[in-house]
């Protein structure tokens, strides 16, 4: 089973070069409603923002501190 961690991490990575919400269900393979969901809490973290100006989500400083981090305690980024 693919935990919430692991969708969280993926859509991070993704979004390093920006991305859509329609992308996102396709590379990270979930369904839009549980994306939002999780997106809802990256933004509010602030680990992704939307870029209005090319119209996609992308991974901040802080995202990229939160990836290095669970890199560093072994965090295991396969299913």
């Amino acid at each position: 089973m693919v935990t919430k961690e692991y969708e969280m991490v993926k859509i991070l990575e993704v979004c390093k070069h920006g991305a859509t919400k329609t992308q996102l269900t396709l590379i990270v393979s979930i369904s839009y409603r549980r994306l939002r969901r999780i997106m809802a809490e990256l933004v509010d973290r602030r680990f992704l923002r939307f870029l209005a100006s090319r119209e996609v989500y992308i991974t901040t400083h802080r995202g990229y501190l939160f990836l290095d981090k669970l890199k560093k305690e072994n965090f295991v980024f396969a299913r």
